[in-house]
């Protein structure tokens, strides 16, 4: 097998290949994910192989911000949240502008505490990253998961906010919220 300037070794096929290839040249296999959906297509030992590439090629390379985000998928995948969320945070520190990262990292955080522990300066921190990623694409996937946040860590709580549940699901629901958008994103949620 030939091998390239190296900055990882596919989890496929173990050929050399440069962080900034999205596929492997020689397996054709993806090398870094966009979306918990597509980790979740992976097995379990495939899952394992990623998660040991990237934090490889991580020590090489650690401000790639498409390793860290995939390290992160991989992480939330497995229920690690607060390692999830380090990883997002550092893709985004390290310049990705990718809504979903910071769709997941908000998520990340939410899934990291019972919604009992959350403090109320916390809870509006999530919500400020969900209005971000919101800015940056309005999916209605986005809507649903902040309308959830809002109802799990602020109505709960019987705590004043601008913004209510209903209304942000009525938000989600103008932006075209499918059945297969509800049940992703409760799977995300955790519900």
């Amino acid at each position: 097998m030939p091998t390239v300037a190296s900055d990882m070794n596919c989890p496929g096929c173990g050929a050399s290949v440069s962080l900034d290839q999205k596929t492997c040249e020689y397996c054709g296999r993806k090398l870094t994910f966009t979306s918990v959906k597509d980790v979740r297509s992976l097995s379990a030992q495939e899952s394992m192989k990623f998660l040991r590439r990237y934090k490889d090629a991580l020590d090489k390379a650690p401000d790639n911000p498409d390793v860290q985000t995939s390290l992160g998928l991989m992480l939330f995948d497995r229920g690690q949240f607060v390692q999830a969320r380090q990883a997002f945070d550092r893709a985004v520190a390290n310049g990705t502008d990718n809504a979903d990262v910071l769709f997941y990292a908000a998520l990340a955080r939410f899934r990291a505490k019972k919604p009992f522990q959350f403090k109320i300066n916390e809870a509006k921190e999530i919500l400020e990253v969900l209005d971000s990623s919101i800015m940056m694409n309005p999916l209605p996937q986005y809507f649903y998961a902040k309308a959830h946040v809002i109802e799990t860590l602020i109505e709960k709580k019987h705590i004043s906010y601008p913004e209510t549940s209903a209304v942000v699901r009525q938000e989600a629901q103008d932006a075209h919220l499918t059945e297969a958008d509800i049940i992703d994103t409760n799977q995300i949620l955790g519900i």
